[in-house]
């Protein structure tokens, strides 16, 4: 019966992954919130929108360089003036920072429930196993059922979340790109 020993720990630590990913998940979900709030660019997008309709774009720039430094890279990005290498470098940039870590949001929606799903499955021959050695303990048995069924629970419980942040985040992402579309024909055209 070692092997049962081996098994039941191994839907533990199934669990204590799943407990692990569900915080990670929760901290990417958080920080992508508050960077949306702080970087957003429909402020921008506004702003300059309605310079634009004044052809004031060096207002624009100004107030961007002390409000807001990470619009103004992205501005300066797009400036006809800058060489083409370093508006492809801050394009970069901010893409990167602007994707973070949604990717792992999406990867942790699609695997939880299957993690969990295994452990469910180590908990259930950890059941047969309480079965089969002759003494029928129903306690047991259910105690090793039930366990095996919050392992489900806790990984649809991780890949709910993660798939509804994933899919907010990422029409966030569209948006930004679309808008940082705009502002770039905008200048280009308004230079």
């Amino acid at each position: 019966m070692d092997w049962m020993i081996i098994i039941t720990w191994l839907a533990r630590l199934i669990l204590v992954i799943l407990l692990g990913m569900s915080v990670y998940a929760i901290s990417i979900i958080l920080e992508r919130r508050d960077f949306f709030k702080k970087f957003s660019l429909s402020h921008l997008h506004q702003t300059l929108l309605e310079l634009a309709e004044k052809n004031d774009y060096s207002t624009l720039k100004k107030s961007l360089h002390s409000d807001r430094p990470f619009d103004a890279q992205l501005l300066m990005a797009f400036d006809s003036s800058n060489l083409q290498t370093s508006r492809s470098l801050a394009r970069l940039k901010y893409r990167s920072a602007e994707e973070g870590k949604v990717s792992i949001l999406g990867t942790f929606g699609a695997t939880a429930p299957f993690i969990g799903l295994l452990g469910t499955v180590f908990g259930i021959i950890v059941a047969f196993g309480e079965l089969s050695s002759g003494k029928v303990d129903s306690n047991s048995i259910m105690y090793a059922l039930a366990e095996a069924l919050i392992l489900t629970a806790v990984g649809l419980v991780v890949a709910i979340p993660s798939v509804m942040s994933f899919n907010h985040f990422s029409k966030m992402l569209k948006q930004e790109r679309e808008r940082v579309s705009i502002l770039q024909d905008l200048i280009k055209n308004g230079q």
